[in-house]
C-alpha cells in the first residue's frame, strides 16, 4: 500500500478543486455546516487508514460529479482527468451515482450493483463517505430529533439497509475495512 505523504501534490489539487466545486454548498444535516468538511473528513479517514494518495484524492472529489449540474459534468470529468488524473477520476466514478437525478431507491440500486465490480480503493471510499455520512445523521438525531430527517431523500430504515448493504459488499470482497 502505497503512503500518503502531506506534500503530494495529487492531493492540494484535490483538495483546490473539491473546495471550488462544493463552494457555497451547505450539509443537509443543520443545513448550515460547509459541504467541503464532509470530504475533507472522507480524506482524513482513507489517510488515517493508510491509502495512497490517489485514494486520497478521489476521496477530496467522490461527491464533485453528483454535486455538479449535468450539463457541466463533461467538463468536469475533463477538469478531474487534467488535475489529478484517470486513476483518480475512475475512482471518483466508481463511487458516484451514475444518475443523480434518479429516484433514491433506483440510484442506490445501481451504485450498489456497481460497487460490487469497483476496485478495492473505491470499496474503501464508499465506506468512509458512508461512515462520516452516518455519524452526521446520527449528530443531526441528537441535535434536531427526527423532525430534521425530514430534509434528507429517503427513509431512515433506507439509508441504514443501504449503508449496511454496502459494508456487506465489502467484507465479500475480502475489502476488509479499509
Amino acid at each position: 500500500m502505497e503512503t500518503f505523504v502531506l506534500s503530494d501534490l495529487i492531493v492540494w489539487k484535490a483538495s483546490e478543486l473539491a473546495a471550488k466545486v462544493h463552494a457555497g454548498q451547505t450539509r443537509k444535516g443543520d443545513g448550515t455546516a460547509p459541504y467541503i468538511s464532509h470530504p475533507i473528513r472522507v480524506a482524513l479517514y482513507l489517510a488515517q487508514a493508510g491509502l495512497g494518495s490517489e485514494a486520497i484524492a478521489a476521496g477530496l472529489l467522490h461527491d464533485t460529479i453528483e454535486e455538479t449540474p449535468p450539463a457541466e459534468r463533461a467538463t468536469l470529468r475533463q477538469e478531474l482527468l487534467t488535475a489529478v488524473g484517470q486513476r483518480v477520476l475512475e475512482l471518483v466514478e466508481a463511487v458516484s451515482d451514475a444518475n443523480p437525478e434518479a429516484p433514491w431507491v433506483e440510484r442506490k440500486h445501481a451504485y450498489l450493483h456497481h460497487l460490487a465490480q469497483a476496485p478495492k480503493e473505491a470499496l474503501a471510499i464508499s465506506c468512509a463517505d458512508k461512515l462520516d455520512n452516518t455519524r452526521g445523521l446520527a449528530e443531526v438525531i441528537r441535535s434536531q430529533g427526527a423532525a430534521a430527517l425530514k430534509r434528507f431523500n429517503s427513509p431512515l430504515d433506507a439509508k441504514i439497509a443501504f449503508h449496511e448493504q454496502v459494508a456487506e459488499i465489502q467484507l465479500a470482497r475480502g475489502a476488509g475495512v479499509f
